[in-house]
């Protein structure tokens, strides 16, 4: 099965203060799925180099995330697509976009 992540910043992941850590990402990626970032937030997660670790597609306009998501979407066909972020009112745009909506608290619950 092919699986596409895409995750939100703040709030989400280690780097901002949220449940997802790179160690699972990482393992994630390493088991096939594909992972982005939806998020002009500067506090990504990163490689050494000050790069970002994973690719990022978004857009300063917030109520646009679904069209960032289509990119993704395009970019890497998949069996499903989750969405994960820490704010409900995202689920609107996740599900527009052909994602299934969820918390980082269920996506961090998975132990490599």
């Amino acid at each position: 099965m092919r699986v596409t992540i895409c995750l939100d910043t703040d709030g989400t992941v280690e780097s901002s203060n949220g449940p997802v850590t790179r160690s699972l990402l990482e393992h994630l990626e390493s088991a096939g799925a594909h992972i982005g970032v939806v998020s002009v937030s500067p506090s990504h997660l990163k490689n050494p180099d000050g790069s970002p670790r994973f690719e990022n597609i978004s857009t300063p306009d917030l109520n646009q995330r679904h069209q960032s998501l289509r990119r993704f979407r395009e970019k890497w066909p998949a069996d499903l697509y989750l969405y994960v972020d820490d704010l409900e009112s995202n689920r609107p745009q996740a599900e527009l976009a052909g994602f299934v909506f969820i918390f980082p608290w269920h996506l961090a619950a998975l132990k490599p």
